[in-house]
Parts: C-alpha cells; sequence; structure tokens
C-alpha cells in the first residue's frame, strides 16, 4: 500500500496524505473511531513541519477533514440519542446527546484551527 511505501522509503509527506486519505475512507464507512486515529497520526507528522509551506495545506485539509469526521459521528450519536428517547430509554438518549455535544465542540475547534491554519498560508 502507498503507506507501507512511504514508511519503508520515509517519505513522511507522503505517509501523512496517505494516512490523512484513510481517515477520509474510515469516516465515509462510519468507522469514526478508526478515521480520527488515521487523521491525528496524518497531523502528528506534519505538523512536525509546519514552518514548511509545503505542508500548510496539508494541515489545514487534515483538521477540516477531523472536524467533518467529528461532525458525522455527532450526527450518528443524535440519531442514536433520538432513537433511545423514541425507545422511552432516557438515559440512554441524555447519553447518546451528551457525546454528540461534545464531538460538536471538537469539530468546531477542528474547524476553527483550519481556518487559522488557511490564513497564514
Amino acid at each position: 500500500s502507498a503507506l507501507e511505501i512511504a514508511r519503508r522509503n520515509n517519505l513522511q509527506r507522503t505517509e501523512a496524505a496517505a494516512l490523512g486519505a484513510l481517515g477520509n475512507v474510515y469516516g465515509a464507512a462510519g468507522n469514526y473511531e478508526q478515521a480520527i486515529a488515521s487523521v491525528e497520526a496524518s497531523l502528528k507528522i506534519i505538523q512536525d513541519k509546519s514552518n514548511e509551506s509545503e505542508v500548510k495545506g496539508l494541515i489545514v485539509s487534515g483538521l477540516n477533514t477531523l472536524g467533518n469526521i467529528y461532525a458525522s459521528r455527532a450526527e450518528r450519536y443524535r440519531y442514536q440519542g433520538n432513537t433511545s428517547r423514541i425507545e422511552g430509554d432516557e438515559p440512554e438518549a441524555n447519553r447518546f446527546n451528551e457525546l454528540a455535544e461534545k464531538d460538536i465542540a471538537k469539530a468546531l475547534v477542528a474547524f476553527e484551527q483550519s481556518a487559522e491554519q488557511a490564513s497564514n498560508i
């Protein structure tokens, strides 16, 4: 895979890009935990090189992707909360709604960081 080749050849930007792409795929498939882990790993690699102009776009894109993943997971939690409420399980509904609120807050932070990085390009 591209990720294995990048790691074997110490191509950090390529590794970061591959991890970001994997994050998108995992997010689209609803595997939010793995999506978040992939995008965060990508960001960790490229944020160490944040002074290099060619990686700034990758940082903006990665933060945007992270925000989208958190927002999507929040939607899923809200749906599960509504379903729990319909089934009469108010404590479970509240738990899912709290999880959704936490993910909305994380999405907003990621989007704000993305906008800040974009203004520095």
